[in-house]
């Protein structure tokens, strides 16, 4: 449900340099991360993605989640 939701946003098409990684396990890496409180270092092993992208993955997920849910209220 949360994937189908996030499609429209985090939407993204492969490039002759880089094969982009499915929104089900951006979505999937995010929400382990989150439910288990472990590092991105830990979350990135498990999903075999690297640390810097493991960063943006978290990153984009919550501002997307923000747009759609309106779950984080940052304080003005």
């Amino acid at each position: 449900m949360i994937v189908n939701q996030l499609w429209p946003v985090l939407m993204k098409q492969d490039t002759h340099y880089q094969i982009i990684i499915p929104i089900e396990i951006w979505v999937s890496c995010v929400i382990y991360k989150l439910a288990h409180r472990v590092n991105i270092l830990i979350c990135s092993e498990l999903f075999a993605i690297s640390k810097s992208i493991m960063s943006l993955m978290l990153h984009e997920i919550m501002e997307a989640m923000n747009i759609i849910f309106k779950l984080i209220l940052w304080p003005t």
